[in-house]
């Protein structure tokens, strides 16, 4: 992670380092910030009729009565006086360059403060210029700089707030510790969606070829509302609201033919895999899918969503994948520059062997999240803006990637042993090589050894099994946790009580599906059982009894059996818990009375996720406890 950290930083300190600000100069100079005066009713970026190029100086000391507009390698602002808001226009070619965004004011009465006046360069550096203006009684600041595909927006004196202007029928909140909260302007119901968006937001913008961003400092934004126009297959989210709180934000336009891409599921093959057509990475990046599914699972406001990595694959696509579900194919990735998607019809529950199948398909949508080692210097991601408008240090701490990263990875929880291991590979290690059931050579040559290596193999799926049965009573007293949690605001806000219908019955799942696993027999759910039957290995060991591996493997059941199911169980609940903070963010997003226990919920959800076993992975399938509502 700090290795990939300096690298990103690096990447943009080269391109800060070798531009210094030239406002005016041959195309040759490298990458530059330019800026303009504009001439009286100059409103758009094309044409640039009447533009006057302005030095440094000039621009400090010019009146800019008409305007200004200030160009940089990735983008266009454009302050035109009189017009409604800040314009801003990709620097690209093709459908990526026709994409457009316009930022205007809300000032503290609730009203839009347009008509731009009062400009002025108030800063301007080796890396940055920064444009003072006025709209009504709002006033703000528009800091824009080198090496950076975003707008910084500062508030000023009567500002509530910022509207983002431009057409996406697709937006989502980008979430590290769930799925992404998907919403669908064609698939919305309400007049306006109340967003429980942390610090990011995202709007892809129509065409396939540029994406918008907003990004916030902790304590920042307090509200995002989108607004959806027109109806049917043409409505589309036309205007996005964020409060500001007094706080910065950032605004990203990320332009390039293909930076994103969605591929409609209706009639898409089932159980077999098909390449989708029309699209291939346009640079290296760590691409993510979300896939999109009926039933819609959340409320007027959005649907359900599944979001996953697209990783570098065989054609097939059937490397072994362990998650809730039994299954060989992962459902969406990259193989070369082909995209593959494979959507079953049915799954097999990897607990309860029930044969759960699968919602309707609606889409699947890609786009860029992080970098990987071969991407561009000049090719952006999500994660880069968020890096690059927070900073490293501000940005790692509202991801808690670090915290989220450093699990418990070793021994029982609370025990701090360093010798907890999966069950399977340790089992096959006790099998093959300490108890030479196998005919190759033990790992040790000396018996004492090689019985010293036995007991610690056995110890080390005992501190697995402790570890993973420890979490799964976490996620157990969480869910009760949640249920009060939601019962309470309920009952003192009515507007979240349909949130709480919503949320109830899925953590109350969780604990119905380990109260199933005890009532089947399941060893997984008797770790008494499973302690005694460990024990009693180690002294078959200790005492070299005959026949030790036929004997020990008689304790499969409370070995490797035990072992497969509470790795499911934290799989299965944790995989709940994903799903109660997408759902606190689709139900929860049609009223805004019920965005404080939404906050709540996937504050609470955030919390259990980062504290996770070493062995628990986030699984990329639906997410239904059994009964395929996803």
């Amino acid at each position: 992670m700090a290795r990939h950290e300096r690298r990103v930083r690096l990447a943009f300190l080269i391109v800060a380092e070798a531009a210094s600000l030239a406002w005016s100069g041959a195309a040759d100079e490298g990458p530059t910030l330019r800026a303009w005066a504009l001439p009286p009713g100059a409103q758009k970026a094309e044409g640039r009729e009447g533009w006057k190029a302005l030095s440094a100086e000039a621009a400090r000391a010019a009146s800019l009565a008409g305007g200004v507009a200030v160009e940089t390698p990735d983008l266009v602002a454009v302050l035109a006086a009189g017009s409604a808001g800040v314009s801003l226009a990709p620097k690209a070619a093709g459908k990526a360059g026709a994409a457009r965004l316009e930022l205007v004011l809300v000032d503290d009465q609730g009203r839009e403060a347009t008509g731009l006046k009062d400009l002025r360069c108030a800063e301007c550096d080796g890396t940055g210029v920064t444009i003072a203006f006025a709209a009504g009684a709002a006033e703000a600041r528009l800091k824009i700089g080198l090496g950076k595909p975003f707008v910084e927006l500062v508030p000023g004196t009567g500002v509530d707030a910022v509207r983002m202007r431009g057409r996406a029928r697709l937006a989502f909140i980008p979430d590290f510790f769930g799925s992404d909260v998907l919403y669908d302007a064609t698939e919305t119901r309400v007049d306006k969606v109340y967003a429980p968006a942390e610090n990011f937001f995202v709007q892809l913008l129509d065409g396939h070829a540029a994406l918008a961003m907003l990004v916030w400092p902790k304590e920042g934004a307090d509200e995002v509302v989108l607004t959806p126009e027109g109806e049917g297959p043409a409505r589309r989210f036309a205007v996005t609201q964020v409060g500001l709180k007094g706080k910065s934000l950032y605004v990203a336009l990320l332009a390039r033919e293909g930076i994103w891409f969605g591929k409609d599921l209706a009639s898409a093959a089932k159980d077999e895999t098909f390449v989708v057509e029309g699209w291939r990475p346009p640079f290296a990046a760590k691409w993510m899918t979300i896939l999109a599914k009926r039933p819609a699972l959340g409320a007027a406001s959005g649907v359900a969503s599944e979001t996953m990595e697209a990783k570098a694959l065989p054609p097939k696509g059937d490397t072994p994948y362990s998650d809730v579900y039994v299954h060989p194919w992962v459902p969406s990735w990259l193989s070369g520059t082909e995209w593959r998607l494979h959507l079953q019809t049915e799954l097999t529950h990897m607990m309860t062997r029930e044969k759960v199948r699968s919602p309707d398909f609606l889409l699947a949508v890609n786009y860029p999240r992080d970098r990987v080692k071969g991407t561009p210097l000049d090719a952006f991601t999500l994660v880069d803006v968020m890096r690059g408008a927070l900073g490293a240090g501000p940005c790692e701490y509202i991801l808690d990637l670090e915290g989220l990263n450093k699990t418990r990875s070793t021994g029982a929880a609370g025990t701090g042993k360093p010798t907890a291991a999966a069950t399977c590979s340790e089992r096959g290690g006790l099998m093959y090589y300490y108890l030479s059931e196998r005919a190759e050579t033990p790992r040790r040559e000396d018996p004492l050894a090689a019985t010293d290596q036995a007991l610690e193999s056995v110890e080390k799926i005992k501190d697995f099994l402790d570890a993973a049965h420890a979490r799964i009573q976490e996620y157990l007293a969480w869910s009760d946790k949640i249920i009060e949690l939601a019962d309470s605001a309920a009952a003192k806000e009515p507007a979240a009580k349909g949130l709480a219908d919503r949320v109830i019955p899925i953590a109350r799942g969780m604990r119905q599906l380990w109260n199933t696993m005890a009532e089947h027999g399941k060893p997984c759910a008797f770790p008494e059982e499973w302690r005694l039957a460990l024990d009693h290995c180690k002294d078959l060991i200790r005492q070299a009894a005959p026949n030790l591996a036929a004997r020990v493997r008689d304790f499969d059941p409370q070995m490797r059996g035990a072992g497969e199911e509470v790795d499911g169980g934290m799989q299965a609940l944790r995989m709940a818990v994903k799903r109660i903070r997408q759902e606190a963010a689709l139900a929860g997003a049609g009223d805004p009375k019920a965005l404080g226990l939404a906050a709540a919920v996937r504050e609470r959800c955030r919390d259990v996720l980062r504290n996770k076993h070493y062995k628990e992975g986030d699984s990329v399938r639906l997410s239904g406890i059994g009964e395929g509502t996803r």
